[in-house]
């Protein structure tokens, strides 16, 4: 409709012109009549405005074309792929990309993908029975340990307590608000590993970490985790924690029966740390920690509490 209306009025105006050039010639005017020439150029001035209107109404009225967002693609490939780094390192045994996509409900293209980016850094490894963990993990572990200044004394230490009493054994930090396992000493069925402890008011090392916190960081440690029950024998209240960690405090250390997995008891001595030197008062960020079927809690609480004290005495 609009190029019909622009080629009539462009008609208009032409045969208007005309008309003018007639005029002019056959009156002998060397230009034509101003009576003739106003109404033209209104005409062609109203004609101009007309459409300029309508070019700034269709230019202003598009809808702009944006380009695809890639903020929200990248940051949930990268969840992908830690999504399967995580499923291969819980697997017993190597995992075929078929079974991590269903696990993941990610399309299998899309994780042969990621499996072939993780594999190439060296994070996975492919076999003929699918994947499992690769040469980079171990070097990122020790990479980690170095950055946390976790010595071969305290891996030493694990490993003696280890073999002297059979239990699995642990060490613990409390860094940057978190609380979590460094390193370990344990069966490949230990109920325990290492990685950040979310329920620390439900086991022994986190009662041990937390009994040597500042009142205030561990209110607001506390305000962050919760409470939540990890088995029917977990505290769950801020009152009874604290009369525990009192208990910590005031005998060295902590103690939990079953709060954080059925079946299994935990013991953790805390390591003393003096930040003043000799002569000020010890803090503790950092625990020795050894858990046991609770079926040889009573038997071995004795000695293995000993134990630990021994190695955190050589530790301290």
């Amino acid at each position: 409709m609009t190029t019909v209306t622009t080629v009539a009025t462009t008609l208009v105006i032409t045969a208007a012109t005309t008309l003018i050039s007639t005029a002019a010639a056959t009156t002998g005017a060397a230009r034509p009549h101003f009576r003739y020439v106003r109404p033209v150029r209104k005409a062609v001035r109203a004609w101009k405005a007309t459409r300029a209107r309508r070019t700034r109404t269709t230019r202003t009225t598009r809808t702009p074309v944006r380009p695809a967002r890639r903020k929200t693609a990248m940051p949930q490939s990268v969840d992908r792929a830690l999504d399967l780094l995580d499923a291969v390192a819980e697997a017993a045994e190597p995992v075929p990309a078929k079974v991590l996509a269903r696990q993941l409900d990610c399309g299998l293209s899309t994780v042969y993908d990621l499996l072939g980016s993780l594999t190439e850094r060296g994070h996975l490894t492919r076999t003929a029975a699918g994947y499992t963990l690769g040469y980079r993990v171990p070097a990122l572990h020790h990479a980690f340990q170095r950055q946390l200044r976790i010595d071969e004394r305290v891996h030493e230490a694990l490993l003696r307590l280890r073999r002297s009493s059979g239990a699995d054994v642990f060490f613990s930090t409390y860094r940057d608000g978190g609380i979590a396992v460094l390193d370990g000493a344990a069966g490949p069925d230990s109920a325990f590993s290492v990685g950040q402890d979310t329920a620390a008011h439900a086991t022994a090392h986190g009662r041990a970490l937390l009994s040597a916190l500042p009142a205030t960081t561990r209110r607001q440690y506390l305000a962050t985790s919760g409470l939540p029950p990890r088995t029917p024998h977990t505290i769950t209240t801020p009152d009874r924690l604290e009369r525990e960690l009192r208990r910590v405090r005031r005998d060295g250390v902590a103690v939990e029966r079953e709060e954080s997995v059925p079946g299994m008891a935990c013991i953790a001595v805390p390591i003393p740390i003096r930040p003043g030197g000799p002569g000020t008062p010890p803090t503790a960020l950092t625990a020795v920690s050894a858990a046991l079927p609770i079926a040889d809690f009573a038997r071995l609480r004795g000695p293995l509490t000993e134990a630990l004290r021994r190695e955190v005495a050589g530790l301290g």
